[in-house]
Formats: structure tokens, sequence, C-alpha cells
């Protein structure tokens, strides 16, 4: 049968082989060469659980090149086996048709200690990724290493965006050097950063959370740390922060508020930006 005959309608046509004509993909916005299913990854410290793998950074190295499809990696300890491989985020090249979002469940604990001066727990260099927790834990140790970093974000492409949420960072740290909760550096992409906790990085020069140029901050606490929030050269907005009973400062002291978006940002101390903000009084309960 030919199907170009006049009157008839040329075959549906499903080049990625997802249940959806390409033309029905096009009409929708999406892209007719990357699968809209979705490839479920499984991490389990627990070798008896016989998950996919037993370390998130195995998961990640797994998929390194081009994706094709969105992927989720779920990641757990189901008998509380912590996972203490670094990892590194890096060499996948997602889009926002192929992302990446990785979740870290209840029971799942990243506990990473440093081995050398400037030491990252966790690299995100790869774009389009979402890191989001669901109840698991990221503890780092400095082990009196300098520069210690939680987690950082950067390198990622031009225009592309990283979102981390509900994540529980906490270190445990030598005061004899600094350290960094969260730290997110690009010009060239956007972060979104919410809901997230971060606490116990301490000595001089730390800090919970410190961010460059286009992010967009909501609901996230940060306390017990050095300096609890800096933003340098920011654009973007910052709402629902609480940075409190932080050491040195809950916000830092030359914190450019005028180039941002910013609403009901409070401190334990005088930093905040808004008058009613400042020296709240807050208890954290459970």
């Amino acid at each position: 049968m030919h199907e170009f005959l006049a009157g008839s309608s040329p075959l549906l046509v499903d080049s990625d082989n997802d249940g959806v004509a390409d033309s029905i993909e096009v009409a929708n916005g999406t892209s007719p060469s990357i699968s809209n299913i979705i490839k479920e990854i499984t991490v389990d410290t627990d070798l008896s659980q016989s998950a996919d793998f037993t370390s998130l950074n195995d998961a990640i190295a797994s998929i390194r090149g081009i994706l094709r499809q969105p992927h989720v990696i779920r990641t757990r300890s189901s008998s509380g086996i912590a996972d203490t491989d670094p990892v590194r985020i890096s060499s996948i090249f997602s889009n926002r048709f192929a992302d990446l979002k990785i979740i870290l469940e209840d029971s799942y604990v990243l506990d990473i200690t440093a081995t050398k001066g400037y030491f990252h727990a966790i690299d995100l260099m790869s774009e389009y990724v979402t890191l989001k927790g669901e109840g698991g834990k990221i503890i780092i140790r400095n082990n009196g290493h300098v520069a210690t970093y939680g987690l950082m974000s950067f390198r990622q492409a031009k225009d592309s965006l990283v979102i981390i949420e509900n994540l529980s960072l906490e270190g445990q740290m030598d005061a004899s050097q600094p350290s960094y909760g969260l730290k997110a550096k690009n010009a060239a992409n956007k972060h979104v950063i919410r809901n997230n906790v971060v606490t116990g990085f301490v000595g001089s020069g730390s800090y919970g959370i410190f961010a460059y140029y286009e992010n967009y901050f909501y609901n996230n606490t940060v306390s017990n740390n050095q300096i609890g929030f800096r933003w340098k050269e920011p654009s973007g907005e910052i709402y629902n922060t609480i940075s409190v009973l932080n050491n040195g400062s809950d916000y830092h002291a030359w914190m450019p508020w005028s180039g941002i978006t910013n609403s009901n940002n409070i401190s334990s101390d005088t930093t905040a930006n808004i008058s009613g903000d400042r020296s709240r009084v807050v208890e954290f309960i459970g």
C-alpha cells in the first residue's frame, strides 16, 4: 500500500518508540527523538536487596554520556548501611526533555569524610538535574582538612537549570578549617534551591549556603554554621529563609539585597534585610 496516495494519511511515525507519535510530540512541544519513558535506577547499600547498584556514584557512572530519555535514580539504605563514596554528577549530557532526577529516600545516608583539602562530597556539574531529598541525609566530615564542600554545583552549560530541594546537609567539622555546606556558582545557568536544611559548617571563613549569580531561593533553613548565608553578584529572588543561631552572622555583612526580590528572610541577629525580620527568636522542634 502506498501511504502517500491522494486522500490518504502518512504512517504515524514514532522515532523514539515511546508510544507517542512524532507529530503529537511536536504539537506538545516535546522532542520526537527523546523517549518519554522514564528509566528508573535503584540504589541500596544493602547488597541483599538486589538493587541495581550499592552506591549512588556507581549508579551515576553507569549513565554517563548523552541521555535519550528521562532518568530517575532512587537511593535507599534498607539495613542502615551508609553510602561512603563521594558523588560526581558529571559527563551526563542531559536536557529539558531527558533530565536526571536523584531522590534520596528516607533510609538513605550519604556519609562522606574528606581525604584531602578542597574536597567535594558531591560535585554537581551536569545540566537539568534535580537533587531531591525524601527523608535522606547527607553528612560531611572535614577530618581536619582545609576547604571541605558538602555540595558544589558549578560548570553547567549555558541556559540550563539545576534544582536542589529538600536536602538535609550536616557538617561535622573541625572548626579550625573553613568549610561550605552548599555552594552554587555558575554565571551561565539557573539554580532553584528550596526547602533545604544546612547546619554544622563551622570554622573561620565557613558558610552554610554560599551562592553566586542567578538563583531562586525558597524556604531554606540555615543554622549553627559560621556564617549562615552569602550571595555574591546576585540576581533572582529569595523568600522565607530562616537563617538563625549561626556563630558569626546569619547573613554576610555585605549581602547586596538591593538587586534581588526578597521577603520574609529572618535572622536571630541584626543582619536580615528588613528590620522586622531581625533579632527573631526561633525554636526548632524535633
